[in-house]
């Protein structure tokens, strides 16, 4: 026997082997064509119902999803005063020192100024009559 006649029969003993018997010259599904894949002796399967779960009018929904909102109020207000408050002591302290120093800063600036303008000239005029000789000594 030539080779191809050797696959031939190797193919067909597998056939064999696994129940698919060819006989009376019936043709094999080919690779493409489709084939049922539940055997004979396994059940139909029949597709589940939808649930019959019944649906609640549109009001009653929306009062549902008032109820379950208002319920989670008083959690939800909680939690948000937990939270500004924990951000107030971390934050405060630092935002009010940056402002008091802003405002040393200019209170600094503004003293100095009011003092360059209106308090040195009164230094300079004490210590000139100071560093005069006094009339009063003649």
């Amino acid at each position: 026997m030539d080779e191809s006649g050797g696959i031939i029969e190797q193919a067909n003993l597998l056939m064999r082997r696994h129940g698919h018997v060819v006989e009376n010259g019936e043709e094999l599904p080919l690779l493409t064509d489709i084939v049922a894949a539940i055997p004979a002796s396994a059940p139909e399967t029949v597709p589940p119902e939808p649930s019959t779960v019944a649906i609640p009018p549109p009001d009653r929904v929306e009062a549902l999803a008032r109820e379950m909102l208002f319920d989670q109020l008083p959690r939800q207000r909680q939690a948000l005063a937990e939270e500004l408050s924990a951000w107030l002591d971390d934050a405060l302290p630092q935002i009010v020192l940056r402002v008091l120093d802003g405002l040393a800063d200019q209170l600094i600036e503004q003293v100095t100024a009011e003092a360059r303008a209106a308090l040195l000239p009164r230094l300079q005029m004490v210590i000139e009559d100071q560093s005069q000789p006094s009339q009063d000594a003649d």
